[in-house]
């Protein structure tokens, strides 16, 4: 199982190489990273404002436009194994994304935090945090850097 290497497993999927078990662990971990990181976990302590709304519908658009740009990639290309793609890229795809993001993740909520408290513990130490415009651009961001990435090793795949 590939976390890391989105080139070898292009490879593997190109050369029918990925086996039904490791698709599966692909799909048994896309479906446990879903569950965790969804709105519903995250957002309990948060006081839900006109940006949640934002990148909730953010998400829904980008999904949509996700989904139906792989579908059209892969059927104009070979047309073979839609969803073990789908499922298997996203997880490499997913952790490079995501450590790309983090230090930016870091560097707007260290910012934007200046501008609400005199200093980052009284951050940390809140009662109740809020979603910030800096915050939900860079979500957004993520899921479209995200998609860009999964459609271009679809691409790689499929052609």
């Amino acid at each position: 199982m590939y976390l890391w290497n989105v080139n070898a497993l292009i490879e593997d999927l190109r050369n029918d190489a990925v086996s039904q078990k490791a698709q599966f662990k692909y799909l048994f971990l896309t479906v446990l990273l879903w569950t965790v990181f969804s709105d519903t976990y995250w957002s309990q302590d948060m006081a839900y404002n006109k940006y949640d709304v934002i990148i909730s519908f953010s998400s829904i658009v980008i999904i949509i436009i996700e989904l139906l740009l792989f579908y059209r990639i892969n059927t104009n290309g070979d047309n073979k194994d839609l969803i073990p793609r789908y499922i298997c890229l996203s997880i490499p795809v997913g952790i490079r994304t995501l450590v790309f993001f983090i230090p930016l993740f870091i560097i707007g909520v260290i910012g934007e935090s200046r501008l609400y408290y005199e200093n980052f513990d009284d951050y940390l130490n809140a009662e109740t945090y809020v979603t910030t415009p800096v915050l939900a651009a860079l979500i957004t961001l993520f899921g479209i850097a995200f998609v860009v990435y999964l459609l271009k090793s679809l691409k790689k795949v499929a052609h």
